[in-house]
């Protein structure tokens, strides 16, 4: 690839294994640094020669993202532990499992954070097991999560990990814009050996709706989302392509699926068995992917959280949905006004605007 075509389909190169390391500058590995991709950049450098200057940036990024997902790993093996042993239904998403699923191997897919969800009924059992085995919330409260912080919010943060925990009961705030019953996830699952540990996570098609639905709530800011969903779309079988349309349709998601596969086919999948994309996802897909281009983490300010809000009321699948986003957006601001923000910055990987 040279350094003349566009650097979103890097992401092609990576998922195919044709990127060609040893022709990247220091910037270009810098934003795959930045776009959390730079372990499985890492992965494909020769052996044999002296690496690159650009290919050193890439395996020290690759060694420091390793350690961090190790954490991860245990984080989930030890909650995975907790709630088998009080016999409650779990479903790990994102991280190791999702890498597991989709590559085979978690060490090179950076993970942050172990992400949970369970049945929105059995948030007092998780909350009573997590605590008994010496977790906390990150708020501090010692009770489980109320009525209206459920109805509010989507997740709720736990300290007493070596790394963060965030325990789901809806895969969206707002709940008809991803409207996927737990029951039907939990049927649906698929089991991966974790370091000798079997993990309960998403199937295959969920987990590629999930993806479309985290990616785009996250603006796309890191192409590490971009690589997954490319790494499952690619291996979607017809049907299963049809199987997500149907079901994101029902769910209440089907513009964040749509497009995520515009921007799967804009980083230069070939791929001629899917149905054709709406023309403003296409022309979406293109501008998030030249905005997005130089990996810049997404700050946090007044005009970001409307401009946020605008997209997310442009993804609902009706004006009902959009006007209960915005109730649960200020009953969350209401419940908690001083911890609401930190937890919203850490849940979706933001930083906050420094005041000038």
């Amino acid at each position: 690839m040279s350094e003349t075509e566009p650097d979103f389909r890097w992401i092609a190169a990576i998922a195919d294994g044709s990127l060609d390391t040893g022709a990247l500058t220091e910037a270009a590995a810098t934003t795959l640094l930045r776009h959390g991709v730079a372990g499985p950049a890492a992965r494909l450098i020769p052996t044999g020669r002296p690496a690159t200057p650009a290919e050193q940036l890439l395996l020290a990024g690759r060694k420091r993202q390793l350690m961090q997902t190790m954490a991860v790993v245990g984080g989930t093996k030890r909650v995975n532990a907790i709630l088998t042993a009080a016999e409650i239904p779990h479903l790990f998403i994102k991280g190791p499992a999702l890498a597991l699923q989709t590559t085979g191997a978690w060490r090179d897919r950076r993970s942050c954070d172990v992400d949970l969800l369970v049945a929105p009924e059995d948030c007092g059992r998780v909350h009573a097991s997590l605590l008994a085995a010496g977790l906390s919330r990150y708020d501090k409260v010692e009770t489980a999560p109320s009525a209206l912080m459920i109805w509010a919010h989507c997740e709720v943060g736990y300290a007493g990990l070596a790394t963060p925990l965030d325990v789901h009961w809806r895969l969206d705030a707002t709940a008809g814009v991803c409207d996927l019953p737990f029951s039907g996830l939990q049927a649906r699952r698929e089991m991966v050996m974790l370091e000798g540990s079997a993990v309960p996570t998403f199937g295959k098609v969920d987990a590629w709706i999930f993806t479309a639905i985290h990616g785009t709530r996250s603006e796309w800011f890191g192409w590490k989302w971009l690589l997954d969903a490319y790494i499952q779309f690619a291996a979607l079988t017809p049907e299963q392509r049809q199987d997500a349309r149907h079901r994101a349709k029902h769910a209440g998601c089907l513009k964040a699926v749509l497009l995520t596969e515009a921007l799967v086919l804009a980083c230069g999948l070939a791929d001629s068995t899917s149905p054709a994309l709406p023309a403003w996802a296409t022309r979406q897909a293109r501008e998030i992917l030249l905005e997005t281009r130089e990996g810049k983490l997404a700050t946090f300010s007044v005009g970001q959280a409307m401009r946020r809000k605008v997209d997310a009321v442009a993804m609902a699948p009706s004006a009902m949905v959009a006007a209960s986003g915005f109730a649960r957006a200020v009953g969350r601001t209401l419940a908690t006004p001083a911890k609401y923000r930190q937890h919203v910055l850490t849940s979706l990987g933001l930083r906050q605007k420094a005041k000038p």
